[in-house]
């Protein structure tokens, strides 16, 4: 795998940003299914970026030790490659919400409860608290 290659065309994300974990410069070696996780996920991100904008990538793969330092869900998504934190670059996350709810046929729901980021997967089949 080459870091610096797009995880799949229709997104701008490369390899690296989705395995970096956080400042850390830890760059995550991930399983067959943890790829493939990262593949379905962004393919159903697609849409979402073309409706709410840009954003950065605050977190994708979790190591289970840097999930544990960053007092991760002992569960969370993001250690299967099935969740992304991102960081709209044009709207607001209240705004992200809103536009993502009026969507029909999602696959990838939303974590209710956070203000600073914007936090999708597909493990959840609705939107939902922390």
């Amino acid at each position: 795998m080459n870091l610096d290659e797009q995880i799949i065309p229709e997104l701008p994300y490369i390899w690296l940003q989705a395995l970096t974990q956080g400042f850390t410069g830890i760059i995550a070696t991930p399983t067959e299914e943890q790829i493939e996780n990262i593949r379905y996920l962004s393919t159903y991100l697609v849409p979402i970026i073309g409706l709410i904008g840009h954003c950065s990538i605050n977190s994708w793969l979790r190591t289970s030790q840097h999930n544990h330092d960053i007092g991760g869900a002992p569960h969370s998504a993001h250690l299967l490659g099935a969740a992304v934190d991102l960081h709209p670059q044009k709207n607001s996350v209240g705004e992200c919400k809103e536009m993502i709810k009026a969507t029909s046929n999602r696959k990838l729901f939303f974590e209710i409860n956070t203000t600073n980021w914007l936090h999708l997967d597909f493990k959840h089949d609705h939107d939902f608290i922390a």
